[in-house]
């Protein structure tokens, strides 16, 4: 029996079982050769446990009746975590949804690449598996993204009961951990674990739960993140992050959901700062609109699966957007009451899905408040004011939730300014916190108050913003809250207004960092009005940020952008005439295709301009190489002068070694550190090749080498020193700097 072994399974012990040890009493841990015993209290109770190092290496716990059970079958006994109880508490407190239909999904490298869907539940199955068995090479953070209303969290409680049921039925040896970050200030990630464990009535406390992660018995869903992204940015957030990440060392899958597309980039580009010492491996996955069979199936179980009302002529008269919104689950559930309640109409025209939405919910509100002789107490259009106020004050308060005396607060200055009588205004205020509009929840200012769905939230919130611009009454604290949504920028924002918004957002953008909510929500704005015009000429833009904004079709003409900066801006649609930037200007992955015009004087590759996508059909190359950007441009009608001849050439040996770096370098963009062993990098690994990428990359000091012990065995990783675009943009440049990477480049192109 290795020394190494056992020492390894003695730092797993001291590591795993303080969660479970009671508060402020100590883990001892006693070798002697392949036994291994530990002694801790546990509900004040001492307890004495006996494990076993098999001679292949097995280790396992001596259990009570003389059974010798895995260490993850320890940890999940009754003894211990209890996990079988934990199953049957989710059971009940997320039971299956009747009418459920499966989403698809893609991971975002299969998307690119023009892979087709599958169901999101088989494809984080899969992830998991995947992850679960590859022994623990790196945390595997799960990023299901999606729009509003497209079914995140749907899929994440649905998906949560599922497993619970297979676990107790014996078919899944591991149980997620469902938690919602939906209007929770997040700055310590265990105060939320703690309140989910005790709705469960869990057998264990939340300093249990990284040592049940590690493990991959329990698998923490934080669904709803992105609600974490306030004016305070980013720290709270990605710090309680970080912190679990450490805890986990490596081991282990996280599920994160986020509605924003944006959030994956930033999440690499910003976060991965925080996350610098940990080890983990990012796997973004999409959900895709529901197809149309999807939208029948969904009908059909609606319907009992028989006798299936036709919907056929209703959704033909649908205009374009709303029939695109049936593509997102919450807004298709809405569709047979919609039909039923606009049958009577068709002739004059039915209203827009959104619209007729908000009008019942805010209608069915109504009712349901009134005075004494049965009548309400306040007209519908105060109880819209509501709402509005409630979505506003959420914002600036950096909250999802409000506080019963806010809300009554609320409620007492839109009765009197609907000129209510005093009594009238008290008995808004008292009852309007029984509304049926808001889910209730127990926070640490006690009853708290949220909309039923974000997508009513993103509503309000954008007649606000409206609200705003129309008084020409737009605040730069308002601009600093959080990250305004796409979703309520496509509501405010339309042909009326488009060119108020480029004018106020403009004025109110400031010249901080990038991230910085003053100068990326202007640049979010800006983009919207983009979009729903025909042209935008003649303007000055200022000081804004495009992180991950779309242009769309947009028509741009005489537009001058200073000190602005572009990141992962889509401009595959969008033309460019006649527009300029400045020298502060920088841009770095904008997204370009081969029907773009980018006259753009002032746009210099290698100086301000740092990476573009090229998206062609269903795939998607990034481009870092100067010479290569400028020949990009340049057919995509630049005002750049002629390339001069001189691109290097790649033989032999270099050519292969090319062809491995292009593959980590993709590598690197999901994980701040590779492990060699992983199964997924086997294709690199074995190549003949990489021996002397290798060395060329660890003598250049582009990467270092580490070691740690993993499940007991010694695996080696590689962590880059520099950012890998900064090393791929040299690719195909003749004149190499003479520092570190231009030797490695100049020794990698000798390679014969």
């Amino acid at each position: 029996m290795s020394v190494e072994l056992s020492r390894y399974w003695a730092d797993v012990l001291e590591v795993d079982l303080p969660g479970f040890a009671d508060p402020e009493t100590p883990v001892e841990v006693r070798q002697a050769g392949g036994l291994l015993e530990a002694t801790w209290l546990q509900r004040g109770q001492e307890r004495v446990e006996r494990f076993v190092i098999s001679s292949d290496g097995d280790f396992r716990w001596d259990g009570p009746d003389g059974s010798h059970l895995s260490y993850r079958g320890f940890l999940t006994s009754a003894q211990m975590a209890d996990l079988g109880y934990v199953a049957k508490s989710v059971t009940r407190r997320f039971p299956r949804e009747p009418n459920y239909i499966a989403t698809e999904a893609a991971a975002d490298d299969q998307q690119a690449n023009g892979g087709s869907g599958v169901a999101s539940d088989a494809l984080i199955a899969s992830q998991i598996t995947a992850s679960l068995s590859a022994g623990g090479s790196a945390t595997q953070l799960l990023f299901v993204k999606g729009p509003a209303g497209a079914g995140k969290t749907t899929l994440l409680k649905e998906l949560t009961a599922r497993t619970a049921e297979a676990y107790q039925e014996g078919k899944s040896n591991y149980l997620f951990f469902y938690v919602s970050a939906q209007g929770r200030a997040l700055s310590n990630l265990r105060d939320a674990f703690s309140g989910e464990l005790d709705d469960l009535r869990a057998n264990f406390t939340r300093d249990a739960v990284p040592a049940l992660a590690r493990r991959g018995v329990l698998i923490p869903i934080i669904d709803g993140f992105d609600e974490l992204l306030g004016a305070a940015g980013y720290g709270d957030a990605f710090g309680s992050l970080r912190e679990f990440l450490l805890e986990l060392n490596g081991l282990g899958v996280i599920v994160v959901s986020a509605r924003s597309s944006f959030y994956e980039v930033e999440f690499v580009g910003k976060g991965s700062d925080d996350t610098a010492q940990t080890l983990y491996q990012l796997a973004p996955i999409t959900l895709m609109p529901w197809s149309e069979a999807d939208f029948r199936n969904y009908l059909a179980k609606v319907h009992g699966g028989s006798g299936v009302v036709d919907y056929s002529s209703a959704i033909a008269r649908l205009p374009n957007r709303d029939r695109e919104l049936l593509g997102k689950p919450f807004f298709a559930s809405q569709f047979p009451a919609y039909v039923d309640a606009q049958s009577t109409s068709w002739d004059a025209g039915p209203a827009s899905l959104l619209d007729y939405l908000i009008e019942s919910y805010i209608d069915r509100e109504s009712r349901k408040i009134v005075d004494r002789d049965s009548r309400p107490l306040v007209p519908v259009a105060g109880h819209r004011t509501l709402f509005e106020e409630v979505a506003d004050q959420m914002w600036r308060s950096e909250n999802r939730h409000i506080n019963t005396d806010d809300l009554r607060t609320v409620a007492e200055m839109v009765g009197e300014e609907a000129d209510l009588s005093g009594d009238a205004v008290r008995q808004f205020a008292t009852k309007v916190t029984s509304y049926a509009g808001f889910k209730t929840t127990t926070g640490g200012t006690g009853r708290e108050f949220a909309f039923e769905h974000e997508v009513y939230f993103d509503y309000f919130l954008a007649q606000s913003l409206r609200r705003q611009l129309e008084m020409d009454r737009l605040s730069g604290s308002f601009l600093d809250r959080g990250v305004l949504p796409d979703e309520v920028l496509d509501i405010a924002v339309d042909g009326t207004n488009a060119f108020a918004v480029i004018h106020a957002t403009s004025r109110l953008a400031g010249d901080g960092p990038l991230f910085e909510n003053r100068r990326r929500n202007p640049g979010a704005a800006v983009s919207a009005a983009f979009r729903v015009v025909d042209e935008v000429a003649d303007a000055d833009i200022a000081g804004v940020d495009f992180i991950n904004t779309d242009f769309g079709a947009a028509r741009l003409a005489r537009v001058a952008f200073t000190r602005c900066h572009f990141h992962g801006t889509r401009l595959e649609r969008s033309v460019l005439r006649e527009c300029r930037v400045d020298t502060q200007t920088v841009a770095e992955a904008i997204l370009l295709s081969n029907n773009t015009t980018m006259d753009v004087a002032g746009l210099v590759p290698g100086a301000n301009l740092f990476s573009i996508v090229i998206l062609e059909k269903d795939s998607r190359r990034e481009v870092y190489s100067p010479r290569e950007m400028h020949a990009i441009l340049l057919r995509l009608g630049a005002p750049l002068p002629n390339l001069e001849a001189g691109e290097p050439e790649y033989k032999g040996e270099s050519h292969a070694m090319l062809e491995l770096l292009h593959k980590l370098a993709l590598r690197y963009r999901r994980a701040n550190v590779i492990c060699e062993q992983d199964d997924t990098l086997s294709n690199v690994v074995k190549d003949r090749s990489y021996s002397s990428l290798r060395k060329l990359l660890v003598d250049g000091g582009i990467v270092r080498e580490e070691t740690r012990d993993t499940s007991g065995s010694r695996k080696s990783f590689l962590r880059p020193t520099i950012a890998f675009q900064e090393l791929m943009k040299y690719e195909k440049e003749s004149d190499l700097p003479r520092t570190p990477i231009g030797d490695f480049w100049r020794v990698l192109r000798r390679r014969q």
